[in-house]
């Protein structure tokens, strides 16, 4: 029997066998820094793998490997269910609260959102912008710039080019006024994103992410200038996403990425299936208030949902 064989193959097994767990949404893909947090383990497997192979001891090679299998087990199942950590601290962390009251000069906003590794949601509010939370990154970013009936609102964790491999210490509760027409952009990293709009005018909304788990709440669509539909743009590296539309919007979801796991609820009917890209329609579809929603993702899970 080859036992150092048979351990590389429980290895693979054990990281295939998590990867399928996240691309059918058992597992979230941000728990994925959960395990990059225990990076060190890496150094410690190869040096009792050298040891092995200087002593021609083969059991010592076959911990080296279970070394590396134990700690990504406990990484993407413990870690980041708050049992246990080996990263940065939450008291790391500085708490912040920044707001903007409501103005009744402002008719339309553009919100741009950025965070890195963390919990971020977004929701409605009475305030024209109201932010709270906690980062390790730093000073968070918050600006207001007014142009006439517009705010441009800029918000965000901090400095996201500092790696911080706790997802547990970030958070971030960004709220928009539900009187202002918003055009939403939120631009993410590995996270665990959770965004509401049911309740806000919407024009447009784009998420940008790497390894995220994503739920987005749609309200109904507002009408648009030049019958246009309300876009709402997804693009996402490997991920677990929810996308929630009320059971009488018209919808049409565009999904591109072959190695994605789509599933659709609801009256929408596949239009279209071409090499890479699915389409799925609503009855009705093509004019008036409407959701163009394109989805482009390289790994993972897809879910429409009708509410």
């Amino acid at each position: 029997m080859d036992t150092e064989r048979i351990s590389r193959g429980l290895t693979l097994i054990t990281i295939g066998g998590v990867c399928l767990a996240m691309a059918l949404g058992q597992l979230p893909w941000s728990a994925w820094w959960g395990a990059a947090s225990l990076w060190p383990l890496l150094i410690v497997s190869a040096g009792i793998d050298i040891i092995g192979r200087a002593t021609h001891q083969s059991w010592l090679r076959i911990m080296a490997l279970l070394v590396v299998i134990l700690g990504v087990l406990y990484g993407v199942l413990v870690i980041p269910n708050g049992l246990g950590s080996v990263a940065v601290r939450d008291s790391a962390a500085s708490s912040f609260n920044r707001s903007e009251p409501h103005s009744m000069q402002v008719t339309r906003g553009v919100a741009v959102i950025s965070g890195g590794a963390g919990r971020l949601s977004v929701f409605d509010g009475a305030d024209l912008v109201s932010v709270q939370g906690a980062t390790a990154l730093g000073s968070p970013a918050f600006s207001v710039v007014h142009k006439g009936a517009t705010a441009q609102v800029n918000v965000g964790f901090g400095d996201t080019s500092v790696w911080q491999p706790s997802v547990q210490a970030n958070h971030l509760d960004v709220q928009l006024d539900r009187d202002v027409v918003w055009d939403v952009r939120v631009d993410t990293g590995a996270s665990e994103t959770s965004v509401d709009l049911s309740a806000l005018k919407l024009s447009s909304f784009s998420l940008d992410a790497g390894a995220s788990d994503a739920d987005i709440t749609l309200g109904t669509p507002a009408a648009q200038a030049a019958d246009d539909p309300v876009s709402v743009s997804i693009n996402c590296g490997v991920s677990s996403l929810k996308v929630r539309v009320p059971r009488s919007a018209a919808v049409r979801l565009r999904v591109d990425g072959a190695l994605n796991s789509t599933e659709v609820s609801g009256s929408l009917s596949k239009t279209s299936a071409q090499a890479g890209q699915d389409v799925w329609e609503s009855a009705g579809y093509g004019s008036g208030a409407r959701y163009d929603i394109v989805v482009k993702s390289g790994l993972g899970s897809i879910r429409l949902i009708t509410y």
